[in-house]
C-alpha cells in the first residue's frame, strides 16, 4: 500500500520535520505546498 504525505508549509522551514515524518511513516509520495525551501536541501534533507 502506498502511503502519502501532504503539508502546506506556508512558508515556513520545516524540512528536518518533514523528513522526521517522512522517515517514521515510510511515506511514499511527498507532496509540499507553499514551500519557500530549495529543492536540493529538501531532497538532501531526505536523503541522508
Amino acid at each position: 500500500m502506498l502511503r502519502f504525505l501532504f503539508w502546506n508549509l506556508n512558508g515556513k522551514d520545516l524540512q528536518q520535520r518533514v523528513a522526521k515524518l517522512v522517515r517514521a511513516h515510510q511515506i511514499d509520495v511527498l507532496v509540499l505546498a507553499e514551500c519557500s525551501i530549495p529543492e536540493k536541501l529538501i531532497l538532501d534533507t531526505l536523503n541522508v
